[in-house]
Order: structure tokens, then sequence, then C-alpha cells
């Protein structure tokens, strides 16, 4: 998993506010917003199910949470991934996904985001099963995110156009 991939992608989605966030966007619209550097990440939701597609530029890996938490205790994290269960499916293969327990992160967001709700850099403790997809050849492919843990399920199907 790269280096602080849980604030990197906090502060992705706390960037937009509530209207284009990335992780209510059911159809991908918005998947391309904030995108900067070698990842492109993706979302899950806020619990439920999404069919999204987005364009990928070439050469850069997708990652992103099957599970996350944030705004958690160091407890609550450890409860939260006790039952986590997770799969990542990219063109129908199986992808790893690894469990990031309870980490300190600082990220950045603006007014009405869905993290904080306010502007400015913030503080939180967050975990996870998270994966990483190397870059995928130009053309379509299919990412499934599926995850579950206690009381909570969801499950996002990707269309995505690798750009090249």
């Amino acid at each position: 998993m790269p280096t602080g991939l849980q604030a990197r992608w906090l502060t992705w989605v706390a960037s937009q506010p509530e209207e284009s966030n990335p992780v209510s966007d059911p159809t991908g619209e918005f998947c391309a917003r904030g995108q900067a550097g070698d990842l492109w990440l993706v979302a899950g939701t806020f619990g439920g199910t999404a069919r999204r597609s987005c364009t990928v530029p070439a050469g850069r890996s997708i990652a992103g949470p099957v599970l996350n938490l944030w705004e958690a205790s160091r407890a609550d994290c450890a409860a939260f991934l006790n039952n986590a269960q997770g799969r990542v499916l990219v063109d129908g293969r199986p992808v790893e996904a690894a469990r990031v327990d309870a980490e300190s992160v600082s990220f950045t967001g603006v007014a009405g985001n869905t993290v904080t709700g306010r502007a400015g850099t913030a503080r939180t403790v967050t975990c996870g099963l998270w994966f990483t997809v190397p870059p995928l050849a130009p053309g379509d492919h299919s990412l499934t995110i599926a995850g579950a843990t206690e009381g909570f399920s969801l499950r996002v199907e990707y269309a995505l156009t690798v750009t090249g």
C-alpha cells in the first residue's frame, strides 16, 4: 500500500462538497475531480450499491478502500476490522486487500464535505481494508469493490476506460 494512502484518500474525499463527493456519486460523474499524481483514487459508498463509469489516464495505479472507518478510536477500529470482509475484482480476477489498523492521519477539506463538514486541516483515526492495482493497459476494464462488516455493506461496480 502506498505510504500515506489513507490521508491522501481522506483529503481527496474531503476536497469536494457533499453534492459532488466521490463517495456519494452514484454514476462516476465526479470521479475525476481532485485526481492528481501517480494514483487514481476510487471510493466505495456510504452503504448500498453504485455503478460508476470513469476515464482513467494510462500509467496510474488505482487505489482505495474496500471498507474504511474514520473519526474512530483505536478500539472502534479493532471491532470494525474484526468483522470486516471484502473482495476486489479487476476484470474478474481477485486483487488482494490489505488490513490497515488504526492510524492517526491529517487531511484537509472544504466547507460542506462529508468527512468533517468544515474547511481546514483535521486529524482523525482511520482504518480499513485497502487495495492498490498496478496501472492497467489502455482499454475497457471492470473494477468491483464489495465489503461488509457488522451492520454495513457496500458494492460498487466501476466501468473503467483507461486512455493511453
